[in-house]
């Protein structure tokens, strides 16, 4: 982690200007209205006002001219059984147990409270609601109510481009009793969570390229409903967008690694084994950002389940296979 603060606060000097003798030396060189005409284009080039990675932190971090933010966003997705079994093969149809149909509700904020223009410090918090329905399964519908799932804290150190952040997920959902009724299901793992990770984000006026990877710490705890200790995510993403005018479009590949179980696992569905398991996908998103308005508005076709979005399954192992899903939402800044 401190080489990565250190590489964001490197990566923001490189990008502020050269030293004074440096500036002295090219004073000549930039009196020339080739220069200064350069000079003007260089300062309207977006500065990535409102972007749209997964917790960026979150929906998008803060730009110079809005350095608090605040989001609110409504998802829908729908994951398949047949799931993907240890060998990394679908199961088969009559291993059909139904699909679970997923629901969430986000509402955060962030402020940067250094706002330089070559490094920043913010913090912020996400709440985030929902509901699990697991449809067709032998013993009928399994549901949880729409409800509290978690809350978020985090903090943000970046420079201009590359960043460091961490935080912790207070689990916020009703526990579900060891033998259940019939129609109850969890809508959490019932763990807390601490993460941590690191991120890029490089805008220009036509494209972005952006990236990262989060280590996710899940606590222990006796009472969760996989009751294993350890069993953390590794999470990366990566991805590009295009511009066109204050509209992007672009995509992002996503890969889960669990270490200990799969999400999908052991004697829960046919096939898993009590051993790690992986998940990739991918989400193309739109964003529209007009610059008379200091809003953002944004689809994707991702899901946030628990601690990473999941978009359409590209392969995987000891996992759910997500089928169809999006987030839609609006971010707003404030000076």
């Amino acid at each position: 982690m401190p080489s990565l603060a250190l590489v964001a606060l490197l990566s923001g000097a490189r990008l502020t200007g050269t030293p004074d003798g440096d500036r002295d030396k090219d004073k000549g060189r930039a009196d020339t209205p080739a220069a200064e005409a350069s000079a003007v284009e260089a300062s309207e080039a977006p500065a990535d006002p409102r972007a749209i990675t997964n917790m960026t932190y979150a929906f998008g971090r803060p730009s110079d001219l809005a350095p608090i933010k605040a989001w609110v966003a409504y998802g829908w997705g729908e994951a398949e059984t047949p799931h993907f079994r240890a060998d990394g093969e679908d199961a088969s149809d009559a291993q059909d147990f139904g699909d679970i149909v997923t629901q969430r509700l986000h509402v955060g904020a962030q402020i940067n409270f250094l706002n330089f223009p070559a490094f920043k410090v913010g913090a912020g918090g996400e709440l985030i609601a929902g509901q699990n329905k697991f449809q067709g399964t032998p013993l009928g519908d399994l549901e949880s109510e729409f409800g509290l799932q978690q809350v978020s804290a985090f903090v943000t150190l970046r420079g201009r481009v590359v960043g460091i952040h961490g935080g912790y997920h207070f689990d916020l959902a009703d526990e579900v009793e060891a033998n259940p009724p019939s129609d109850e299901f969890p809508l959490s793992d019932g763990r807390n969570a601490l993460f941590v990770g690191g991120d890029f984000d490089y805008p220009s006026e036509r494209f972005r390229l952006f990236g990262g990877i989060d280590y996710i710490m899940r606590q222990d705890d006796d009472d969760a409903v996989d009751g294993v200790d350890g069993n953390n995510i590794i999470w990366w993403n990566m991805g590009a967008g295009v511009r066109f005018g204050f509209v992007e479009i672009g995509g992002a590949l996503m890969i889960r690694t669990t270490l200990v179980r799969g999400e999908a696992f052991g004697a829960s569905f046919p096939g898993t084994t009590d051993s790690g398991g992986h998940l990739g996908t991918i989400a193309p998103y739109l964003k529209v950002a007009p610059p008379s308005l200091p809003v953002s508005l944004f689809v994707k076709g991702a899901l946030h389940d628990e601690y990473t979005d999941v978009g359409y399954a590209l392969g995987g192992a000891n996992d759910f296979k997500p089928s169809l899903g999006f987030t839609a939402g609006l971010t707003l800044g404030f000076n």
